[in-house]
Order: structure tokens, then sequence, then C-alpha cells
């Protein structure tokens, strides 16, 4: 496609003889236009044999970047027929917009951030385990053993895309003070792996998604439930979108740290006629079916 594109002059120079709109020859035509005409196709085909030889047309660096993060990952339970643990290789699936968590090595957050970061979205199910969907579950405070209500979990790239000179984790970056912005950025930080620890931006406690069951199961084994993802610092949760966007895989759900909050009464019979969702009650912060999620791990025998 490019080189159709190159060779019809698309997004290129236009000669005097194509600006006028005419392609053939007239007697108002110069003779320098043609010779114009045939060097800049010249040079163009030129210009594409040279990238293409050197793997730096748009479609093939698309590729080398598309291609690693497909790359099938096996996803591992220290019991498979237990609980989930920490070490264990899991997918992180939304129950709001039905997709996994992701990343995208080519979608960086707009914005001055400290450190290099790459977006987060929720990629369709079908993916399955790959490598940038899978993400292995770390203790923030360096516990073993299965996961419990509660506990400070930081999500851990698996995929294995960085090399073993990083680490690259789930993170959220708090908004700048004076910030009206009801939602949270949640990317993927990378940083280098020389012994510094994670940050604490980086820990989500895990709590029921059930609210009238979080007080009666603290201290409990996850198992299989729903679970909310709080984050450690700032206290908002993890939420999968229905909002969409672009990206190198197609349109994908977005991925942010959000919390509905209750707010005045013009602002309840607003969101009533919108047909949004309604929060009650003094203070609650409420939680969402797009705040929910579960842990898709690997079954027996794998």
């Amino acid at each position: 496609l490019e080189l159709l594109d190159t060779m019809a002059g698309i997004g290129g120079n236009f000669t005097k003889q194509q600006m006028t709109g005419d392609v053939s020859f007239t007697p108002n035509c110069l003779l320098g236009n043609w010779q114009e005409d045939r060097a800049e196709v010249t040079h163009r085909l030129k210009t594409y044999v040279r990238s293409k030889d050197e793997g730096s047309l748009a479609l093939s660096l698309a590729s080398s970047r598309i291609v690693p993060q497909l790359r099938p990952v096996a996803l591992r339970s220290a019991e498979p027929a237990g609980l989930p643990c920490f070490g264990d290789v899991v997918l992180v699936k939304s129950l709001g917009n039905g997709g996994v968590l992701a990343l995208s090595l080519a979608e960086k957050p707009l914005g001055v951030l400290e450190g290099e970061h790459r977006k987060l979205h929720c990629a369709s199910a079908s993916t399955g385990a790959t490598a940038r969907t899978a993400f292995q579950l770390h203790s923030y405070d360096g516990k073993t053993g299965p996961v419990h209500f509660d506990d400070k979990v930081v999500l851990v790239s698996a995929g294995d895309l960085f090399g073993d000179e990083v680490i690259a984790f789930v993170h959220s970056e708090l908004p700048p003070v004076g910030s009206q912005a009801s939602d949270q950025r949640v990317t993927l930080r990378i940083l280098p792996a020389d012994g510094s620890s994670i940050p604490y931006s980086a820990a989500f406690s895990v709590v029921p998604a059930r609210f009238d069951a979080r007080l009666g199961l603290r201290g409990q084994p996850i198992g299989s439930d729903a679970i909310t993802l709080v984050h450690a610092r700032s206290g908002k949760r993890i939420a999968g979108l229905r909002e969409a966007m672009l990206t190198d895989f197609g349109a994908e759900f977005m991925v942010s740290a959000q919390t509905m909050q209750a707010k005045g009464a013009v602002h309840q019979l607003t969101g009533e006629r919108d047909g949004k969702r309604n929060i009650t009650g003094y203070g609650v912060k409420g939680d969402g079916e797009e705040n929910q999620w579960e842990l898709v791990r690997a079954g027996p025998g794998q």
C-alpha cells in the first residue's frame, strides 16, 4: 500500500502540472514539469526501497511491535485447584466490559510523568493469555502463599517484553494538586530492576466486590469471588470503562481509577434524567460493575 501511495503521489508535494488538475500533456504544460514529475516518482521509489530494506516502514514497525505482544504466555498457579497465591500468573478480567487488562507498547500517556509509562486497556477476552495480558501477583508487603482480602498486591507484567533489566507493573498516577478530574490515570510503569523498591502508588488493596461482605471477609482468602482493586494511596477503584479508543489492536476499552461519589440534588436529578447510576447515602463511595474484576487462573494440569 505504501508503494502504491508513493507512486500515486499521495501525501507528497505536487508539481505545477498536478496542481492544475491535469495529469496529461497539454500545450500549456512546460516540458520541465514532466521531468520534475518523473524525478519525484523515482526519488519516492528509492526512499521506499531503502525504508523497506532498513525495516523502517510504518507497517514493518507496527508488525515488529505487535508480534511480541501476542506471544502466548502460560498461566501459572501454585494451587490450580485451590486459592490464588502470590507468584501466580493470571489474567485480570473486567466484569464491567468483559475485557482483560492489557498493555499496549505503542500507547504512551500524555503529560509529564516520572519514568517510562504505557497505557493500559481492556482487550477482548478472546485474546487469551499473551505477553500483553498476563500479570503476576506480587505482594507489596513481601507476603507469600494465598492472597487474602485487604492484602496489597502489585500486578507485574509477566510477558517479558522489556528484558531482565527492568520491571513493569500496574501503577496509578495521582492527579496534580487542585485538579478537578474525577478519574485517575492507570498506566504500566517501567523502572530499572536494580533492587529499588516498588512505589506505594503501585499497591492495590483487594476487597470483595460485594460491599456488604467486606467487613465479614476481611483477612479471608479471596477464592474465586469477584474483587475490587482499591488504589492504596488514593482509595480510588480501578474501573474497566465502556468508552473505547483505537490501539494497534483495534478498538479497546479504556481503564482508569475512579470512584462514584454522591453529589448535590441538581446533579442527582441530571443523572437520573441521563440514566446514570444513582449514588445514595451520605458520604458513600459507591462501586459499580465497572469496578468489579475477577482473576482468571490456570486450571488443573496447566
